[in-house]
C-alpha cells in the first residue's frame, strides 16, 4: 500500500503547497496494575478523538485551520 499521496492543501494567504499539516487530538496513556505493581514499559497508547486539522505554511509562515476532520478529507481520490 502506498502512503504516499497528493493533497489538495495549500496555503490560503500564498498558494503554496510546501505546508505542514497538524492533527491535534486528545492523547492519553494508560497502565494496568496488578497486585499494585505497574510495568511501565507496557503502556497503552491511544490518540483519542481529533480535535482539529490546522496548516503551517513553509514558505509565508501563515497559519490556519482546515475545514475538516481528519487529513484523509483533504487527500485527493484515485
Amino acid at each position: 500500500m502506498n502512503n504516499i499521496k497528493q493533497t489538495k492543501a495549500k496555503c490560503p494567504k500564498c498558494k503554496s503547497k510546501d505546508i505542514t499539516i497538524v492533527e491535534t487530538s486528545n492523547a492519553y496513556q494508560s497502565w494496568i496494575q496488578t497486585d499494585g505493581i505497574v510495568n511501565k514499559e507496557e503502556g497503552i497508547m491511544n490518540h483519542g478523538d481529533i480535535i482539529s486539522v490546522n496548516g503551517i505554511c513553509d514558505k509565508c509562515n501563515h497559519k490556519w485551520k482546515f475545514k475538516c476532520s481528519h487529513i484523509d478529507e483533504l487527500i485527493i481520490k484515485d
